[in-house]
């Protein structure tokens, strides 16, 4: 995640934390790189696979689109590094204009919970409201060689840390969906 000093800028939602530019990580020919991009690319696929044959996705197919396949979804999807430090942290936000988002947690140290935590937060209106028993979000805790993708409406933050002077690399990204279902 060898970026330049001056690749890197703070992000819309950072505090502290920084990141590099889309896809300067992943354009790097090294043998090491273009294997992680595979198999995050991979993942997408089996994730996107998985989308077909939820619920939303059976309605779909219902309405004269039959045998929908993972062939049949056409996307693209872009990335950027992020190094955070110390009591860095990332504050709530979403990913917009994009269908699906996701971090692959190349260097994560240990932290005591719930430090270094990405929190989805419920998006239910009245989720935060007192004493209606909704959860306001929940916190993963994550380490190195994590991969979580999830729908890029989610509202979601990552939580500061201090325990530690151990630098925290994580590769985020965006997936675009340009065809969600063929006309077969």
């Amino acid at each position: 995640v060898a970026n330049k000093e001056g690749e890197w800028a703070g992000g819309n939602s950072s505090y502290g934390s920084t990141q590099s530019s889309h896809n300067v990580f992943l354009s790097q020919p090294d043998e090491c790189v273009q294997e992680l991009k595979s198999r995050i690319d991979n993942s997408i696929e089996e994730f996107l696979s998985a989308e077909l044959k939820s619920v939303e996705n059976m309605q779909q197919r219902a309405a004269n689109k039959n045998n929908i396949e993972i062939s049949d979804v056409k996307y693209e999807w872009y990335g950027w590094t992020v190094r955070m430090e110390g009591p860095d942290w990332n504050g709530l936000h979403i990913h917009p204009q994009t269908n699906y988002s996701g971090v692959y947690y190349i260097n994560v140290p240990e932290l005591p919970y719930p430090e270094g935590c990405i929190q989805f937060v419920n998006p239910h209106p009245i989720a935060t409201a007192y004493g209606n028993g909704q959860p306001a979000g929940d916190f993963y805790p994550t380490k190195s060689g994590d991969l979580i993708i999830f729908p890029s409406w989610m509202s979601h933050l990552v939580m500061p840390y201090r325990g530690t002077d151990e630098k925290r690399y994580c590769l985020a990204f965006n997936v675009v969906v340009e065809k969600y279902w063929s006309e077969k």
